[in-house]
């Protein structure tokens, strides 16, 4: 496990504590190092583990459940349907294009994590090119891990790549055995102080730490966290939010050490003793061997050690912002959502299908003039499934549905 790349690291974490964990998002464009590593995590959950993929475009009756229109119409009476959510429970729902994913699904989806009745993680494929094109803030807020896939070894060839990696730990064993790792307030205390020395505000991320270490002392057989654990929990969790660079022990003493005041010229130096009453000067030190390595490391407090494994492993271009000026102006002004809903008003443009979401109006002549010249037809395809008569004597479908549209 020591020589696996941090995505893959982050996946097998994921497999262990998927719901303490809450997900994670995978930065980088599509290909088969991502997929690679989307076989790796497959693999290494059970099989019947729920695989959902969620549609950036999905309605609330979908993701949430509610009463299926479609249905309801053919039926003649309520028809429930189960939400994408409840379908999702115990597994994982996968969220492809996640950095155009607008406020209100990220809202539903961060609610859902914090207190669904459905319990799953998600696997946000983050594929934005700039800080602009990011994943919202409240629901990467809420997965744990942050990682970007590693290029793929190819001389295994691609049917390697889509198995995934072989899962190096029993996963049913490691579940138990984190429930029974306990808390250590030391390491928790050098989580807090590495993520206030790297700028996060958030206390989520710390306590999110704390869980992928134990996870990681679960998955390698260990019952207690170690100094391993945590340095890899603050690689992974904590180092892809740093917002400031920490600041170096050197630099602090030399802002707080006082300058010499300059000698004034009125003052005469001091005159040279005379070489009689001169003090001898002391031996010099006889040089001693070089301390070892490993006593240095062992009396550096635990919390520099995790800072310094969250440092080395802040990315590059993040690592380039931090240490540069900062940026005159955002580029995002939170349109993005607001973009999404539709214009209540404005000039009327012509209705188009469509289906009835929050904030929509439904165009109901053209719906009937949708609907009207397919009633023949459908009473026939009722008569031939053997449904005898029509609850109602239009008989409506989905496509039907017109909506109101307006320029802005």
């Amino acid at each position: 496990m020591a020589g696996a790349d941090p995505a893959t690291q982050a996946a097998w974490l994921l497999a262990v504590d998927p719901a303490g964990l809450g997900g994670l998002c995978l930065r980088g464009p599509a290909g088969p190092a991502r997929d690679a590593l989307l076989a790796t995590l497959r693999r290494a959950l059970p099989a019947d583990t729920p695989w959902r993929r969620l549609p950036l475009q999905i309605d609330d009756e979908r993701l949430l459940g509610g009463l299926d229109l479609g249905l309801s119409l053919a039926a003649g009476r309520p028809v429930a349907q189960a939400g994408l959510l409840a379908e999702a429970d115990g597994g994982v729902l996968l969220l492809p294009m996640a950095e155009r994913a607008d406020a209100g699904l990220a809202a539903k989806l961060a609610s859902a994590l914090e207190q669904g009745a459905s319990r799953f993680c998600v696997v946000a494929l983050d594929e934005g090119q700039s800080a602009d094109e990011q994943l919202p803030a409240s629901l990467l807020e809420r997965l744990a891990l942050i990682a970007s896939p590693a290029a793929p070894d190819l001389a295994a060839g691609f049917d390697a790549l889509g198995e995934g990696q072989a899962v190096p730990f029993d996963l049913a064993e490691a579940r138990q055995r984190l429930a029974r790792i306990p808390y250590d307030d030391a390491t928790v205390q050098a989580l807090c102080g590495t993520a206030a020395a790297l700028g996060i505000a958030s206390l989520r991320a710390p306590w999110q730490a704390w869980r992928a270490a134990c996870a990681a002392a679960a998955m390698a057989g260990r019952d207690e966290v170690i100094q391993a654990d945590a340095e890899l929990a603050a690689r992974l969790v904590l180092a892809p939010r740093a917002r400031a660079l920490p600041q170096a022990p050197a630099d602090a003493q030399a802002d707080s050490t006082p300058e010499p005041e300059a000698r004034s010229d009125s003052e005469a130096p001091p005159p040279p003793q005379p070489a009689e009453q001169a003090a001898p000067e002391p031996p010099a030190p006889e040089p001693q061997p070089d301390a070892p390595e490993d006593e240095h490391d062992a009396a550096a407090p635990l919390q520099d050690q995790v800072l310094a494994a969250a440092q080395a492993a802040i990315p590059p271009g993040l690592l380039a912002s931090l240490a540069g000026p900062p940026a005159k102006g955002a580029g995002g002004t939170g349109r993005r959502g607001a973009a999404a809903r539709p214009a209540q008003s404005g000039r009327p443009l012509a209705s188009r299908r469509g289906s009835l979401r929050a904030g929509s109006r439904l165009d109901l002549l053209a719906t009937l003039r949708a609907a009207v010249p397919w009633q023949r037809l459908r009473l026939m395809e009722r008569e031939q499934s053997g449904l005898g008569a029509p609850p109602t004597r239009l008989l409506l479908k989905r496509d039907d549905f017109h909506i109101k549209r307006f320029r802005r």
